[in-house]
């Protein structure tokens, strides 16, 4: 980075950061201050001492609100112009005069502009001085610098917007120097409606290397018209681009303006970019086409959609879909219908937000007939179409028409939850074609409430074998749903006792899907049902349980069942609860401890070691120890004392190193043993905490 830019960027810094600390300067220290500041200035350079132009700028800040300081240091600074300081001071000080200077510091600014090394700070400072005297400052110069110093001037009064400066800039538009005519042109359109008419004259006149400029510039300059409220004038300005030799970005973007600043008016010239072959006018139409407000758009264009290609159709609609205007929806609905293969998905795909409750039996009818992306298209629309008088309509629709597409509509309102449907869903599920009832039980699980429950007991009662389990899968799924879970498990266990063993089962398994403290003591009392079956259920479900509130019972089961079978679901489950995540570790252990008492086979005692593996705590590590003598379980106590020992060497160094040695000796695990041996390195100077 140069010294220049390195000093640009502390300056501005500096500036920004000395808003802040307006009271810096004393009052009274002003002045000694300023003196100070201005001895240091007079020999200041690019390169030199960086806290310089902060100091000046701290300076100036604490001048804010008190005017006859900071004229004084404007003064001064500006004195500085006329001197033979270093240009680095020099440049310091039109940084600060775009700060606080005013009219009266124009002059030497101005002289500064010929300057090769301080013309474009002092075009900075200049640009940021109000008042006409900047603006004539720099028109003067206009005849006194060439080449980049003049396109610097050039750029200013396009920035100022210096109306005045028009005639000039019209006369360099045909300067030899492509660059310069260019930046003329960009000046132009700045400054806007003042260089309108002569922007667009050098559209027919400019040289081919400056039109792209003049172009760029009178679209500028018709944005700004339009801005103002100058439609008419924007109007003509963007035609002029278009009907001039320009680049075809240019003419996009003039099309694009006159399009919109016509509004109504500019609809037909919409309608002709959406029938055009080119590919670019096309895209720019989809585009206005979800910019642009007005009913009038929506309609004009489904008029003609049929009429466009078949290539276009589908992007087209997918505008008007974006769009969101209902009055394009008859138009695509006809296209739904009998539009060529190609387009009727898209078609389908945009009724979810074009379409109402009229086409519903159209949607239906190609859900339930048509096949691959045109059925999956309308199945979508049926399930997402917005509007209350939608889901009315398909409720109405449940009850009645072929099996089909009653299916269709069955599960569009399992997809919309629509709860007022539960009565005719529950009607449906009991419907003699199977793929209603399969539909209707599938929904209810979607919307059913706890109203519904005793009617789906119902369902699950009398249903036959092959659908009780859609029955049952219904009803889980319901009541796990639902926000209050004791309410429903209260309505299940009700029934418990009125059903047959497989019922009974079905029941149990919802329980121990919805869980919570009711559902855990039916299914505790179920344990002791005179009914094998229902026993054995019970003993999974309990033993499945997803929280800690089953595991004294499972512990009790796994002491005093007479069933060895539910012996040992209970203690795994017990165990499995053990080794979730939530346990803490004493508890994790006190019941590691309790499974290895109740264990009487391998397998459970090392899914026992897989949890005590998970404990760093000596007491773990003496649990485990013992089982490293034991050929059938040594693997898993191995991995266990591992993983403890790699948490536990710092602390406990020598349980942890007769342990290794131990892993060492036994493990056939050749990783293991790796682990094992760096483990005990690490005892050998332990890291105690």
């Amino acid at each position: 980075m140069s010294a220049r830019r390195t000093w640009f960027i502390l300056a501005v810094l500096g500036f920004a950061g000395a808003k802040a600390t307006w009271a810096a300067v004393p009052e009274g220290d002003f002045k000694a201050r300023l003196d100070s500041l201005m001895a240091k200035l007079a020999t200041f350079d690019f390169g030199g001492d960086a806290s310089l132009p902060n100091a000046f700028s701290e300076l100036a800040a604490a001048t804010h609100g008190k005017p006859a300081e900071r004229k004084e240091l404007a003064t001064r600074l500006v004195a500085v112009l006329g001197t033979n300081a270093p240009n680095g001071a020099k440049d310091l000080v039109c940084r600060q005069l775009a700060v606080i200077g005013t009219s009266e510091h124009v002059p030497p600014l101005g002289g500064l502009l010929a300057d090769e090394k301080l013309s474009h700070m002092a075009r900075f400072a200049l640009e940021r001085i109000p008042g006409p005297e900047a603006d004539e400052a720099l028109r003067q110069a206009l005849g006194r610098v060439k080449g980049s110093l003049l396109i610097g001037v050039v750029n200013s009064l396009g920035n100022r917007r210096a109306e005045k400066a028009v005639p000039d800039l019209a006369r360099l538009l045909g300067h030899p120097d492509a660059s310069v005519a260019a930046a003329a042109a960009s000046a132009l359109g700045k400054i806007g409606p003042a260089g309108v008419q002569t922007l667009a004259d050098a559209l027919r006149t400019a040289p081919a290397a400056v039109r792209p400029a003049v172009a760029d510039a009178c679209l500028l300059a018709a944005d700004a018209l339009a801005a103002a409220g100058r439609r008419d004038e924007a109007a003509a300005l963007y035609d002029r681009i278009r009907a001039a030799d320009v680049s075809k970005a240019a003419r996009v973007a003039a099309v694009r303006g006159t399009i919109l600043v016509r509004e109504a008016a500019g609809l037909p010239l919409l309608l002709d970019q959406i029938q055009s072959n080119d590919p670019e006018m096309f895209g720019l139409a989809l585009v206005l086409v979800r910019e642009m407000p007005g009913a009038e758009l929506a309609k004009a264009l489904a008029a003609r959609l049929a009429g466009l290609p078949v290539e276009k159709q589908a992007a087209v609609i997918q505008a008007l879909a974006d769009r969101g205007d209902r009055a394009a929806g008859p138009a695509v609905l006809a296209l739904a219908q009998n539009g060529p293969a190609v387009v009727r998905p898209a078609a389908f795909q945009a009724l979810r937000r074009l379409g109402d409750a009229s086409m519903l039996a159209t949607l239906v009818q190609a859900a339930a007939d048509a096949e691959g992306d045109t059925a999956q298209a309308a199945t979508a629309a049926l399930a997402s179409m917005p509007g209350k008088d939608v889901d009315a309509a398909l409720v109405a629709m449940v009850s009645g028409g072929q099996a089909k597409r009653r299916r269709v509509v069955i599960e569009a309102v399992g997809r919309r939850r629509i709860a007022a449907a539960n009565s005719a869903l529950l009607q449906a599920a009991t419907d003699p074609d199977a793929s209603v009832r399969q539909a209707a039980l599938g929904a209810l699980g979607e919307t059913a409430a706890l109203a519904e429950v005793p009617a789906m007991v119902d369902l699950l009662v009398k249903s036959p074998a092959p659908q009780r389990g859609a029955t049952e899968a219904a009803l889980a799924a319901a009541c796990a749903r639902m926000s209050d879970r004791e309410a429903p498990s209260q309505a299940l266990a009700e029934r418990l006792g009125q059903a047959d063993p497989e019922v009974k089962a079905a029941l149990l398994r919802i329980l121990g899907r919805v869980g919570g403290a009711k559902a855990l003591e039916t299914v505790r009392a179920s344990i002791k049902d005179p009914n094998d079956s229902v026993r054995d259920i019970a003993v999974r479900i309990l033993s499945d349980w997803p929280d800690a509130a089953a595991a004294a019972d499972l512990a009790a089961l796994a002491k005093s069942s007479d069933h060895p079978k539910s012996k040992v679901l209970a203690l795994r489950g017990y165990i499995r609860l053990a080794g979730q995540p939530g346990v803490p570790a004493e508890q994790k252990l006190a019941m590691s401890k309790e499974a290895l008492a109740l264990a009487q086979r391998d397998e459970e005692k090392k899914l026992v070691l897989g949890v005590l593996g998970g404990v760093s705590n000596p007491a773990s590590l003496a649990m485990v120890v013992p089982f490293l003598d034991y050929p059938a379980m040594k693997d898993e106590a191995s991995a266990a004392a591992v993983a403890i020992g790699e948490k536990l060497a710092g602390r406990r160094p020598a349980e942890v190193a007769a342990a290794m040695k131990k892993v060492l000796q036994v493990s056939g695990n050749q990783d293991l043993k790796n682990r094992a041996a760096g483990i005990l390195a690490r005892t050998e100077k332990p890291e105690r905490k």
